[in-house]
């Protein structure tokens, strides 16, 4: 378990590997990893998270509240687990997109389940109602797939699909960002 802030506002977490990789065609990666969002307050759950590739260096952290700690990595791709509708920015309160360049332009943005609405009644499908979410997300040597489940393991179809330039080095750098009412496990 990984516990990356506490459940306080306007807090900031990360965690990332130091080693970068390469992508190429021969090149491919997979990772499964499971988040919980818990502890949310009377207004319901903060801002999200992001998986992020990156270049910037092993430390780098972006900007905190609604910017998931993404806004200013560059140059980067995220994928982004967004738990909060941040008026002009956000379609809804519950989607997975990915974000590019280190800024917050979500690219094809997708609700798990259908199900939006979430603050603060946390019910089936919404990412931050404390159940414990699966994650996959793969590259193919060409695109970033993802994939994502509500209290089950069984891989279910892609959310997303974006493509990569081949020969981008970067580093994974898992993120988590702006703790308030909740904690990331």
């Amino acid at each position: 378990m990984l516990w990356l802030t506490p459940a306080q506002g306007n807090q900031a977490g990360s965690v990332f590997a130091t080693n970068g990789i390469v992508f190429n065609r021969k090149y491919i990666f997979s990772t499964f990893f499971q988040f919980k969002m818990t502890d949310p307050g009377p207004e319901g759950a903060s801002d999200g998270m992001t998986f992020t590739l990156q270049t910037e260096a092993p430390s780098a952290l972006g900007a905190d509240g609604g910017s998931l700690g993404y806004v200013g990595i560059t140059p980067s791709v995220a994928v982004e687990f967004d738990t909060w509708l941040n008026a002009g920015v956000d379609f809804n309160d519950n989607h997975v997109g990915i974000l590019t360049g280190g800024q917050f332009i979500e690219i094809d943005p997708q609700t798990p389940y259908g199900v939006t609405n979430c603050q603060p009644t946390g019910a089936f499908g919404c990412m931050s109602n404390g159940d414990i979410w699966s994650v996959w997300i793969d590259y193919d040597g060409t695109n970033l797939n993802v994939a994502i489940a509500d209290d089950s393991t069984t891989r279910p179809v892609n959310i997303s699909s974006y493509p990569i330039a081949r020969s981008s080095r970067a580093e994974l750098r898992l993120c988590r960002i702006y703790g308030q009412y909740w904690r990331w496990l």
